[in-house]
């Protein structure tokens, strides 16, 4: 060696920092770290005791016993000794044990692990017969490196006698009764005593840790790990998930750039009861974690949603790069490196995907749990009774919001309630009322009733806009009713006026159809009970031009309209009339005269037939239309003329967009006979733009 050659040298300072520093006061890592070392030995059991309730210091101890292949003198020399000696061959980072295991230590330096929690590491290994204890101690080992230059540092392990082995060497007992059991097998003892330690660590904990740290003792029967005396198993390890993707088992992809295989799966779980250290992904390779929670690829703005999930990506190869790209305490990995930077990408894409599930998902059960909730306070009377479409569509809404309280049951009521009452504009009739009954009782001067009608009909705005909307969208259906008309088409006629009734009558708003009704009268129809000379169920007319009823009752069933509906494109007949007549004659004696019945026949052409009778109403389908249509704008107009609304409004918007060109038509019209309604259109003179787009 020349004096010129420049030498790199290791202080005894490594010991510290890659052991003590980096695993301090975090057993359960130190402890994975030893479970991965029984791994690459081909163990098939690891069994880890934890003793640490005794306040003596002589018998707290961790043990980790395994039963792989155990080390002679020499491997513990050439191998397990040497710091920082890689267990992979660098031209073979896909290396495998004699099992056909992808190795999991790549650095060499987990050996010094315990150190982190422990002063004292007992190793004792039983390998073709021969039995091997020595001890490491951190105290001897700091005290000798005084005695060696700074840069440069040798410690001899202190090697025990063989059995019989004194108590006073093995106050644990551990290794005598590891001696005892694998005499005549194979394995090896990681002992740790004088431990930093200050608290116990339970057995539901270190099941928790094994269970994030690692894949392969949750997926593989020839790996079990067994803790206190019980095994790891998944229902312990793992959360409870209430949705998962996929269901069971895992995904495999391939990453888009490199064609490298990704296996993957996510879990949610219904409480986020956890440390927040907990949730998000764990990246793994070879079954062992590389980069620990909480991690989500960067993906910002779904924390709603990854507080609840607990997800596992497994990517070998980032193990078997030529870069070590995982950090020394396998935390984190070098995301800004060309190698990695494919599987980020895939990462952010993948959570993405996966909360836009779960959102989904939790809507769905949201809105069925909710649905529940809001039905038992309707019932109790804690809420306004709705219909049930109101109630259907409240809840819809509602669960989008309800899954980001965090199941927070008392700001759920409140929303439930408020809801509800902004649903029935329960706020603005309650402003109203209280204004009103201001006027009816304070003795007001004239000036002062001004005022308050003023105020009265400021608040009465919100209101008409939303009335308006309602009847702009009466007036879509009543496009699309012209439109079947025109285009004859009977089916959809019927379909149409089952679903608005009000469409044939203001009145019939409170009417339902009523299926069961209809299906009495087909059955009465071919047992031939109602009599006709056109029975549209026998008949063998063409079923385009056969009558079709549907019939409308109230809630109390103390009123029931049948409509019989014809095609357009046939005349009205008076073998229709009478048709209908006796189909109210038959409901007459089925109900006793209990309740009131009405008849409407609607169909072409009907100026050519009489009607005697004062309970049947006979229309053109033309005659349905213009009555209709023209009652709903009006009212529709009124809403508008006196709401006076400004141009951005939102719901002018939806009015405009609902109302459809028939709609904007007739409202044209009536605007030169409404100076309100007039000053409105030319205020917005894009507003017959806005209807055409």
């Amino acid at each position: 060696m020349t004096e010129s050659a420049l030498l790199l040298r290791y202080s005894h300072n490594v010991v510290e920092h890659l052991g003590l520093k980096l695993y301090q006061n975090r057993p359960t890592n130190v402890i994975a770290e030893l479970i991965s070392n029984a791994w690459d030995a081909d163990a098939t059991n690891v069994y880890i005791t934890a003793s640490l309730q005794s306040e003596k210091t002589d018998e707290r101890f961790i043990s980790v016993i395994d039963d792989g292949s155990g080390m002679t003198g020499s491997i513990l020399n050439d191998s397990y000794l040497i710091i920082g000696k890689p267990k992979r061959v660098p031209d073979h980072l896909d290396q495998k044990t004699t099992k056909q295991r992808p190795i999991m230590g790549r650095k060499g330096i987990g050996k010094l692990a315990p150190f982190g929690i422990a002063k004292k590491i007992d190793v004792a290994t039983i390998r073709d017969g021969r039995f091997t204890w020595f001890r490491m101690d951190l105290g001897e080992i700091t005290k000798r490196a005084e005695a060696y230059p700074p840069t440069v540092f040798f410690y001899e392990a202190e090697v025990k006698q063989n059995p019989p082995i004194k108590a006073t060497d093995d106050p644990t007992h551990c290794v005598a009764k590891f001696f005892t059991d694998y005499r005549d097998k194979s394995g090896t003892l990681i002992l740790l005593t004088d431990l930093s330690l200050k608290r116990d660590i339970s057995t539901e904990t270190l099941k928790e840790s094994v269970g994030r740290r690692f894949t392969v003792t949750l997926l593989r029967p020839d790996f079990c790990v067994h803790i206190n005396g019980e095994k790891v198993e998944e229902a312990q390890a793992l959360p409870q998930f209430e949705f998962r993707i996929p269901t069971e088992g895992c995904g495999i992809e391939k990453l888009p750039e490199t064609g490298r295989e990704v296996k993957y799966w996510a879990g949610f779980v219904k409480r986020a009861d956890w440390p927040q250290d907990q949730a998000g992904v764990g990246v793994y390779t070879h079954g062992k974690i590389a980069q620990d929670r909480p991690f989500t690829f960067g993906v910002k703005g779904r924390e709603i949603f990854t507080r609840y999930m607990y997800a596992v990506v497994e990517a070998d190869w980032l193990d078997e790069l030529p870069d070590d790209l995982v950090s020394t305490d396998r935390t984190s990995i070098n995301w800004e490196h060309d190698e990695t930077s494919p599987l980020y990408k895939w990462g952010q894409k993948k959570v993405n995907e996966w909360t836009t599930q779960f959102k989904k998902w939790r809507e769905g059960l949201e809105e069925r749990e909710l649905d529940k909730v809001v039905k038992d306070k309707i019932d109790k009377g804690e809420i306004p009774k709705i219909t049930e479409t109101e109630r259907k569509s409240l809840v819809g809404l509602l669960s989008q919001v309800t899954p980001n309280l965090d199941k927070d049951e008392e700001t759920r009521d409140r929303l439930i309630l408020a809801g509800t009452q902004a649903w029935l504009h329960r706020p603005i009739r309650e402003m109203i009322k209280k204004i009103w009954d201001g006027t009816m009782t304070s003795g007001l001067t004239g000036d002062q009733l001004s005022v308050f009608i003023e105020k009265l009909n400021e608040h009465s705005v919100p209101e008409a806009l939303s009335l308006a909307v309602s009847f702009a969208q009466r007036g879509y259906a009543l496009s699309l009713l012209y439109e079947l008309i025109h285009h004859k088409r009977e089916i959809d006629l019927q379909k149409l006026i089952e679903s608005f009734p009000w469409i044939l009558h203001p009145d019939m708003e409170k009417l339902t159809a009523n299926q069961q009704l209809k299906t009495t009268a087909e059955k009465a129809a071919n047992e031939g009970l109602i009599p006709s000379r056109t029975n549209p169920i026998a008949s063998g007319a063409d079923p385009e031009d056969r009558a079709d009823f549907v019939f409308f009752t109230n809630i109390e069933s103390t009123k029931l309209v049948i409509v019989e509906i014809k095609n357009p494109r046939n005349d009205l007949t008076i073998e229709n009339r009478e048709q209908l007549t006796t189909y109210m004659a038959y409901f007459e004696q089925l109900y006793g005269g209990k309740t009131i019945i009405e008849g409407k026949l609607i169909g072409s052409n009907p100026q050519g037939i009489s009607n005697p009778r004062k309970d049947v109403t006979i229309l053109s389908w033309q005659d349905v239309f213009i009555q209709s249509r023209h009652g709903h704008i009006e009212l529709l107009a009124a809403m508008l003329a006196g709401a006076y609304p400004d141009p951005n409004d939102a719901r002018l918007k939806e009015v405009i967009e609902f109302g459809g060109k028939q709609t904007w038509e007739l409202l044209d019209r009536m605007a030169k006979a409404n100076e309100n309604l007039n000053d409105l259109f030319r205020k917005f003179g894009n507003l017959r733009e806005l209807k055409t787009e």
